[in-house]
């Protein structure tokens, strides 16, 4: 038996009402002897879903839209929602822990404001502590030699060269 996917527009539609053919004769063959038809399958994609089931989800859809462009937004009772705040709250956090936190920053921020007049500033006291740590003195280097320096120069030269020769041997 050859492949459906192989078989061209015409063969296929021929197919199809050879198909229908069979099942009205099968029908017809056991209304003559007594038993029932065959129960025909539903015609559903597989994976898909039914025109029936999609008409159903779309009016569902549109009468939730319905509802909230008319001003009715409120929840269904299947879907409890949080209540609606004006002003977010901060996760995990009640009302009297907001307070205290609050009052405790208002506090700090009055003794910093208190203090400040008197106070030297920030940068003051960081340089006053750096400059009162003691420093760990580094080891004394010897200086480089003549040769050390020629030697340096030397290689820096060599890759300097090697760098311009590359960049112009590479363009045309």
């Amino acid at each position: 038996m050859t492949n459906a996917s192989n078989l061209s527009l015409d063969q296929l539609k021929r197919a199809v009402l050879i198909k229908e053919q069979l099942t009205n004769l099968e029908n017809q063959l056991s209304s003559l002897l007594g038993g029932k038809a065959p129960a025909a399958a539903p015609a559903v994609k597989p994976g898909g879903m039914s025109a029936a089931a999609k008409a159903k989800l779309s009016a569902m859809a549109k009468a939730r839209w319905a509802k909230i462009k008319a001003g009715n937004n409120k929840p269904s009772a299947a879907k409890p929602a949080a209540p609606a705040s004006p002003a977010a709250k901060p996760a995990g956090l009640s009302e009297a822990a907001r307070k205290k936190i609050s009052d405790a920053a208002k506090a700090r921020w009055a003794k910093v404001k208190a203090g400040s007049k008197t106070a030297p500033s920030a940068k003051k006291v960081v340089s006053a502590l750096k400059a009162a740590a003691p420093k760990a003195a580094a080891p004394a280097r010897k200086p480089m030699t003549a040769a050390q320096k020629a030697k340096i120069a030397a290689t820096l030269k060599a890759r300097w060269a090697k760098i311009k020769a590359g960049k112009s041997g590479g363009k045309k």
